[in-house]
């Protein structure tokens, strides 16, 4: 029974110091969340697997298969942005799209 109540204090801690730390509003839905990671830091991560992926993969050489991706890719940023100008969030586009580098 002790260690049940240390388990969920120790949870309880922890949710705590999440909501202390880094709770904010996501701009896009309005929900809260609990923010562990910088937003810069989890930047800098994700575009570092990123890279390490690309440089140990080979890109596609199946032309129909890459193009696909692609027409789906663009298709994905149009809806965004359309959703975002409808939404009146238009003034995030430029802070997302900087970190969009298709190849």
């Amino acid at each position: 029974m002790k260690r049940i109540n240390k388990l969920f204090f120790s949870f309880l801690l922890v949710l705590l110091i999440g909501w202390c730390i880094g709770c904010s509003t996501v701009p896009v839905t309005g929900r809260k969340q609990i923010n562990l990671l910088p937003e810069s830091e989890m930047l800098a991560m994700s575009l570092t697997s990123y890279n390490e992926f690309m440089n140990s993969h080979a890109v596609s050489s199946n032309r129909s298969q890459t193009d696909m991706v692609k027409t789906v890719g663009s298709d994905i940023s149009l809806a965004v942005e359309d959703f975002m100008t409808k939404n009146n969030m238009k003034a995030f586009l430029p802070e997302a799209m900087k970190y969009y580098n298709p190849r």
